[in-house]
């Protein structure tokens, strides 16, 4: 290739002094006081480009640049090359880590029931079981210590899911066993009941079922991040990460607050996702059972009180 920038025969003093200003990025005021007022075309256009092409591995198009390069710019290159080393290309971004399948695989809306197979007639005479037939629900969760010996079999009966759910206790194997349930629901409310999930989960509890937690999200607190694949961190949590390897990648979040007013739906799944969780349920308060982007992959808690109208909300979803 030839050059409509002819180098010379011999390179000028301040050639060597100019490139390495140039390629460290110098600034008018360390500029090297030999280098001429303007720098001529073949340096300023031909040379420098050529030098720079041959510091990339000669990657692209060959610069205009002599055919036969002179024997005196490969000393000079190999200077600038001391000078101002090279800097290997950054390494790729860590890739992000596999997705898990989701730990929770019974039928949704899930509705969740407390003492009234105890004390509800509409429980124990099995009227609201109808109802929640009726309104479409996938999967009953007992609460463990609050339902009777035949209460599983009766859910299964009308054709529900059972699972059991409550603050992690010693005592929830011998409920899940009590009650046959295909699903276990330890409650994280606080580090005492995340610590107390742990220990269940590492003791075996709920191995071979469906497995969430239902979650205000308090307890999920020690942030790190974690590679999303693109160069950049996506927010996760210890505690959460610490779940996913004991296999509960699944999470139902509380849209309401204590009293059971609603909080925001939208809020809450987005403070789940940013704890580290990949799958979100939205549990939903009886007071405010409304449509959601979720449509029917919701839960409802709490089954007692429902009025007549509440279940209807639940069955228009």
């Amino acid at each position: 290739m030839t050059t409509p920038y002819p180098w010379p025969t011999v390179p000028p003093t301040w050639l060597l002094p100019w490139l390495i200003w140039r390629f460290r990025g110098g600034t008018a005021a360390d500029r090297p006081a030999s280098a001429p007022a303007k720098i001529p075309d073949w340096a300023s256009k031909s040379f420098i480009q050529w030098c720079a092409w041959k510091r990339k591995g000669e990657v692209g198009p060959r610069p205009p640049a002599p055919a036969k390069i002179p024997q005196w710019a490969w000393p000079i290159l190999k200077q600038l090359n001391i000078a101002v080393p090279l800097t290997p290309p950054p390494p790729p971004p860590p890739p992000a880590p596999p997705i898990p399948a989701t730990s929770w695989n019974l039928r949704m809306p899930i509705m969740y029931t407390s003492h009234g197979w105890q004390l509800d007639s509409g429980w124990r005479n099995d009227d609201k079981l109808r109802m929640a037939q009726d309104c479409g629900v996938g999967t009953i969760a007992l609460q463990g210590g609050m339902f009777l010996d035949d209460t599983g079999d009766r859910c299964r009966d009308f054709g529900f899911d059972v699972a059991v759910w409550g603050s992690p206790d010693t005592r929830d194997a011998a409920e899940i066993a009590r009650a046959d349930a295909k699903g276990y629901i330890p409650q994280i409310e606080g580090k005492y009941e995340f610590d107390r999930a742990v220990a269940m989960l590492q003791a075996g509890t709920g191995a071979g079922l469906s497995l969430s937690c239902v979650t205000t999200n308090a307890g999920l607190d020690t942030f790190i991040q974690r590679p999303d694949g693109k160069g950049g961190y996506e927010d996760s949590t210890e505690q959460v990460e610490l779940l996913m390897t004991l296999g509960l990648t699944h999470a139902q979040v509380e849209c309401y607050w204590a009293d059971m007013s609603p909080n925001n739906v939208g809020v809450m799944v987005s403070n789940a996702t940013h704890r580290g969780f990949y799958h979100i349920t939205p549990c939903l308060s009886y007071l405010d059972i409304h449509a959601t982007t979720y449509g029917r992959q919701v839960a409802v808690f709490l089954g007692e009180p429902m009025s007549d109208a509440q279940w209807q909300q639940l069955k228009a979803l």
